[in-house]
């Protein structure tokens, strides 16, 4: 792998000047020259290497945030298992655009322990969805139960609703 940018490490208070010079449109000279007032050098490829790859990161971050609105709007009011569900559609996603050939069509270099941490996510994701799944059938449940005995429904109504609604046969 090689080594960070030049602009990359640079001091943070000074990295922060760049992105915001690039947030507001600054050309690449304007930038080196930026660079040159604040006592550091860089050259016109590096700050465009650099610009080139937080617009990418900006682009990403765009296209991640329009598909959490695009899935809120279409989850509506359910936001545990829809919304861990598409969460996972996300991530996967993510993986393969970071397994995917970079815009220079360089693969990424993972080690072993690059695809345990995506896979363990993975894992952790599909068991808090399944966690949120039984939790709300045991509220659902719950409440079934709860308000058939207050309404003074028999047991065998319950289980009737309960096997109709959340497909639970008792």
């Amino acid at each position: 792998m090689g080594r960070r940018s030049t602009l990359s490490r640079l001091p943070t208070a000074l990295r922060a000047a760049v992105d915001d010079a690039l947030r507001e449109g600054s050309t690449i000279e304007e930038i080196v020259a930026l660079l040159r007032t604040l006592g550091q050098s860089a050259s016109r490829s590096a700050v465009g290497r650099y610009a080139k790859e937080a617009r990418q990161i900006t682009e990403r971050t765009d296209r991640a945030r329009e598909i959490s609105r695009v899935l809120v709007g279409r989850l509506g009011d359910d936001p545990e298992g829809k919304m861990s569900r598409g969460i996972g559609s996300m991530l996967q996603s993510m993986i393969f655009d970071y397994l995917a050939p970079t815009v220079e069509g360089a693969i990424p270099q993972l080690k072993p322990s690059d695809f345990m941490a995506m896979a363990r996510a993975l894992k952790d994701l599909v068991g808090a969805e399944k966690t949120a799944t039984e939790t709300a059938l045991k509220v659902g449940i719950k409440a079934i139960e709860t308000t058939g005995k207050k309404s003074g429904l028999s047991k065998e109504v319950i289980s009737q609703i309960k096997a109709e609604f959340l497909g639970i046969l008792s």
